[in-house]
Formats: C-alpha cells, structure tokens, sequence
C-alpha cells in the first residue's frame, strides 16, 4: 500500500507498507528501510532496490540489515551512479529527513523521500506515527 505521508523540504514522502512499488523511479528518491526483524527480510528485494539505483539507501535500526546492505553494494556490479548509505538508530529517525542527502552530483535528481516498512500492523503503524510527527 502507497501513501502520500506529507511534504519535507518541499519534497514529497511516500510510505510504503509491506510491499514497495518497484514501477515507482526509485533513482528520484531517498530511500528509507524499516524492516521489523529478519523474517521479513527478503534480499531479492534488496537487489531489485539496488539495480533501481535510488539517491541513497537508509536502514532503520537494524545493523544486522545494514551490513548486508553493504556487502550487496560492494560485491554487485559498481552502480552507474553513488548510492549514499546511513544506518538510522531506533531512537532517531528525524536523522533521515534532517542529516541524509544524496552526493552532489546526483542532488539535482532528487524528487523526494521513500518510507518503506516492512513489518506487521503495530510496527508499521509506530513507523508512520513517528514520521507524522516529524513532518508536522
């Protein structure tokens, strides 16, 4: 499910839930990943991501996650273009609206922010309450 949760920096934030629209030009958004825990995880998905090229690439506490994420990064085929990359503690999800931008050279591309959660109702729903708050 997609939703428009609101406007950052005159950017537009989408949240997707449970399953991320892979039609949507990936390489215009900053990525955000919530994934509730490893039996969620699904690394095909992660590669499809990557090939998509988006601006940057944030994990929502989940270390675990975050250095899979690299080891994808490092061991495919270098992308056409940088992917920033941000592990984002559980307490300081602000952290992605407020200290992630793309590189200089793709700053132009960016259209807006990505939310995708992956995860159950009330993990989900925590995730959206939190960034409601920030982008009141």
């Amino acid at each position: 499910m997609k939703e428009v949760a609101g406007w950052y920096l005159s950017r537009k934030v989408l949240v997707f839930q449970n399953d991320i629209d892979l039609h949507v030009d990936l390489n215009r958004y900053m990525l955000l990943i919530c994934i509730q825990n490893s039996q969620f995880m699904d690394a095909g998905i992660m590669k499809e991501i990557i090939v998509r090229q988006p601006l940057g690439i944030a994990i929502y506490a989940n270390a675990d996650f975050f250095d899979d994420l690299i080891d994808l990064l490092s061991n495919l085929n270098s992308p056409e273009k940088q992917i920033m990359t941000q592990l984002v503690d559980e307490d300081e999800i602000e952290d992605f609206f407020y200290a992630n931008w793309p590189s200089e050279e793709r700053f132009d591309e960016w259209q807006g922010y990505l939310v995708y959660i992956k995860g159950d109702s009330k993990y989900s729903a925590g995730i959206k309450n939190k960034i409601a708050k920030i982008l009141a």
